[in-house]
């Protein structure tokens, strides 16, 4: 059975360090064109 999730995520050209901070504190997905910056602990 499936369960319903919400990911969220933001896709950016450049990955500011505040940006890293908030989320990592956030649980926030962040990717790059070449691969992921941050990835969510699921």
């Amino acid at each position: 059975m499936l369960k319903p999730r919400i990911l969220k995520i933001v896709y950016t050209s450049f990955a500011l360090p505040d940006l890293i901070t908030r989320a990592e504190r956030e649980n926030i997905w962040v990717l790059k064109a070449i691969g992921d910056v941050i990835k969510p602990k699921l």
